[in-house]
């Protein structure tokens, strides 16, 4: 979705400032106190940011204390005229109603006029994880450099290629985000343990989470760490080539790579390997608690989408199997 662009200050009245700096207060609010990520509060500022362009085009100087029931449902109804997908606009009303709670609880509000307003009904799209032999396939092309036509004597082509292979094994077998994954430091490691190899990640509201490691990912990660050398626990595992921390693009970029050479839809994204773990563990037999715990999901219905995705995968290999089915 694209940003909302912002508003000329200049062009606010004095209430609307406020609101704007109201606004400014939340975004910290998010940050210090309920240890939001970036991007979360990126988006919530976009998505207030829109809200407050709304106000100032309406011809009116409304505050933070105007904000009733009445403006705000004009504001969604607004939205539905812009033809933004049910999920769209029920995160923008996700956005203001943290940002209304916040004033309550600040004593801006007296109370919440979103109380009785209900977001719309979307239906959530299933996860597309890859298939085992597409994950094969996919790790089989990452047994040779990418860039087939770079010179020979290129001293970090082979680092390279081992940094690849360490970062997508750890995606397919630990489930991590791929920012996650990118700014992980060497302390979070514990590769020593041979029964029990596992990564530490801190991961949405700073929350630690330990993970088991494959020993497919364990092998490919040493692999890829006999090029690093010595490593302080705050390093990065994983760098770019001019020795900054791996970018989440970059990652990216480097996937679309493999996925072009095993001949695998290029539009494949990092956490469709996400997808792809919590499925595979699933349909394996792992419990789904040990999987809301891999995964780092604050609820176990977010976790539980999973075993829709799992049940059609069980109906398409039925219906594969089954002589009964081809009549």
């Amino acid at each position: 979705m694209p940003k909302s662009k912002p508003v000329d200050p200049a062009a606010l009245g004095p209430n609307l400032k406020a609101f704007a700096s109201q606004v400014s207060q939340f975004a910290l609010y998010l940050r210090a106190e309920r240890n939001c990520s970036p991007k979360t509060i990126e988006g919530y500022s976009s998505d207030l940011a829109d809200l407050l362009a709304y106000l100032a085009g309406s011809g009116a100087d409304p505050g933070v204390r105007d904000l009733d029931r009445e403006l705000l449902r004009s504001y969604l109804a607004r939205l539905a005229g812009r033809r933004l997908s049910p999920a769209a606009r029920n995160r923008r009303l996700a956005a203001i109603r943290s940002f209304t709670r916040f004033l309550v609880e600040e004593g801006v509000l007296q109370a919440d006029p979103l109380t009785l307003v209900r977001g719309l009904k979307s239906r959530r799209a299933l996860p597309h994880p890859l298939t085992i032999p597409e994950v094969e396939r996919l790790l089989e092309a990452l047994e040779t450099p990418l860039e087939a036509t770079r010179a020979q004597d290129d001293p970090f082509q082979e680092a390279e290629t081992a940094r690849d292979r360490a970062l997508i094994e750890l995606l397919d077998g630990s489930g991590l985000r791929i920012a996650e994954a990118c700014g992980l430091p060497f302390g979070a490691l514990e590769l020593a343990k041979p029964r029990n190899p596992q990564v530490r990640v801190r991961g949405k509201g700073s929350k630690e989470r330990i993970i088991p490691l494959s020993q497919a990912s364990v092998a490919a990660l040493q692999g890829h760490l006999v090029h690093r050398g010595e490593l302080r626990p705050k390093d990065p595992v994983f760098l770019g080539r001019r020795g900054e921390p791996l970018s989440p693009w970059t990652a990216r970029r480097r996937l679309k790579g493999y996925l072009i050479k095993a001949g695998l839809p290029a539009d494949v994204t990092p956490h469709q390997l996400r997808h792809s773990f919590a499925t595979h563990l699933l349909e394996g037999g792992a419990d789904i608690r040990m999987i809301q715990d891999s995964l780092g999901h604050a609820s176990l219905a977010t976790t539980q989408i999973y075993t829709k995705v799992s049940g059609e995968h069980a109906q398409g290999k039925y219906r594969k199997a089954h002589p009964r089915d081809k009549m």
